[in-house]
This record gives C-alpha cells, structure tokens and sequence, in this order.
C-alpha cells in the first residue's frame, strides 16, 4: 500500500466519534468504500459533552439558516476582473511597445541558415537597406490606460453591491475624512454589525464549550467587539465636550462614550479628586500658620 493515498473521515454524535478510512483492495491501491478504522486508540471514541463539537458561522443568516456566501454577488465581476487582469498582462507583453515594420528587405541568414539580426540600435549605429524602394512602418503601442479604466469600472461595481467604500480601492487621491469618512463607510458598517450579531452568538457557544473541555466548568459568555466604524477621536472628544458642557451629561459618562474602561474611569476619578483637595489642602495648613 505504499504510495497510496488514504482518505480520513470522522463523523460527530453527540455521544460519539466515529473513525473511519478508506479501504484498499488486493493489489493495495486505494478504493472509494470507507471502512472503520482503528489508530490505537479505537474506532470511535467516547464524546461525554452532549453535543456535537462542530460551529457554524453562518454569514448573512437571515435568509436561512445556513447563511449566504459573502463573494457570492461579486463571483461573476471578479471572474471578469481575473479576465481584464489577464488581457492587461498580455497587452504589456505584446503589444505595450511600437511594433515596426520593414517592406521590401529580405530576412538575412546567418551561414548555418538560422535567422540573423536585420538591424542593432544603438547611438552609434547607422542602420541603412539596399532597396531604395524598402519602406518602414510602425504601429503605435496599445493604450494601456484602457485596460485601467475597465479594472476601476469593475472596483466600482463591486463597491455599488458590496457598500465597499471606493477609496478602499485606490489609495491615491483624496481620502475623505470626519462625517465624509462615516458617510463612505456607512453600508460597510451596518454589514460588519450584521456580521458581529450573527458570529457573536457562536463565538462565545465555542469559548465556552472548550472552557468546558478544559476544565467542566458551565460558563455564560458574551462576545464582545471593537466599534465597527473608523474612529475621530479628535471630533468624538469634541463632541463629547459639547454634550458635557451644554447637554448636561455627567463627565463620567463622557468618559463611557469616549470608551474608557471602568478602572481608567476610576482612576482618572481618583486622580480629580486629588487635584481639587490638594489645593485645599495647602490653603488650610496656610491658614492655620498664620
């Protein structure tokens, strides 16, 4: 059986595992039957946890519950782009340079009869032909930038079905920024959000079933994720300060919509706190002095 190449396959119970392996025939090559398989340790291993250990993030799973592939919209543009990309290459190799053409010169040879060098530019040289009546011709190189224009069409569809901001893209150019930023980004958001509730859920089922694994403990977990949206924390401070001096929300909660942790928030309460009684502090023991 040497040689042969052998296919693994476990399936999953909630009680069980089950090993099994391709099976080979009498001369030893590899069949399609899967048989049980025993590595040393068994052909089916014990599964105490009640369930079967496999997660699926389903993507966009408001269709079903399968979920929907990401690219799947985008398949038929991208093979279109893989096209344009390749007609892009085959352009600068063939014709991305002058193509020239010499009438009424016939092909010299070299004494074996191989073809020869007709003429070798160079600053020095002279390249002259016999026949006065010899004439020469040249084809423009192809306009490459035409290929260009169809890969940005093609990023621009993708973008339109995708909510993919454009400038993700092209990097060159101007890059927008505060509220033209949010606004580029706004569907791109509200599908990372989409995704963050659909992936949540199994996120944590999967950090705690391995808690469990490792040591039997039953634990509740929340997923938690980062902001979704590009961050100005310049213009977020600001309008912060706003709310806090003119809407009337407390700084501590200024500080929560600046998203600082809870022992930040404590410490930088701690650190206020010393600032206003050291003052007084000093004024009191002046006082008293005299």
């Amino acid at each position: 059986m040497e040689g042969w190449k052998r296919y693994r396959l476990n399936l999953y119970y909630a009680d069980r595992i089950e090993k099994y392996r391709t099976m080979a025939d009498t001369s030893g090559a590899t069949v399609a039957a899967f048989g049980r398989y025993d590595d040393g340790d068994g052909d089916e291993i014990r599964n105490d946890f009640g369930r079967v250990p496999v997660f699926h993030f389903p993507f966009d799973s408001d269709t079903h519950s399968h979920g929907t592939a990401e690219l799947r919209d985008i398949v038929p543009i991208q093979d279109s782009l893989n096209k344009a990309m390749h007609d892009l290459m085959v352009a600068c190799e063939v014709v991305a340079f002058p193509q020239r053409l010499i009438i009424g010169v016939e092909e010299p040879v070299n004494d074996d009869g191989s073809p020869a060098a007709l003429f070798q530019a160079g600053i020095t040289r002279i390249m002259t032909v016999a026949n006065p009546e010899a004439k020469a011709v040249t084809f423009p190189a192809a306009d490459i930038e035409k290929y260009q224009s169809v890969k940005t069409g093609l990023y621009q569809d993708i973008a339109a079905i995708k909510g993919i901001p454009i400038h993700y893209f092209h990097l060159g150019g101007d890059f927008p920024s505060g509220e033209s930023l949010k606004v580029a980004e706004s569907r791109l958001v509200s599908r990372v959000e989409d995704t963050q509730v659909d992936f949540g859920d199994v996120w944590a089922d999967v950090l705690a079933f391995a808690l469990r694994v490792e040591n039997g403990s039953d634990t509740q977990l929340r997923t938690v994720w980062a902001d979704a949206a590009s961050r100005n924390e310049r213009s977020e401070a600001e309008t912060v300060a706003i709310m806090v001096r003119d809407v009337g929300i407390s700084q501590k909660e200024g500080w929560r919509r600046l998203r600082f942790s809870g022992d930040e928030i404590a410490t930088m309460e701690a650190e206020k706190e010393l600032e206003t009684t050291t003052p007084a502090s000093a004024f009191g023991q002046a006082f008293d002095a005299g």
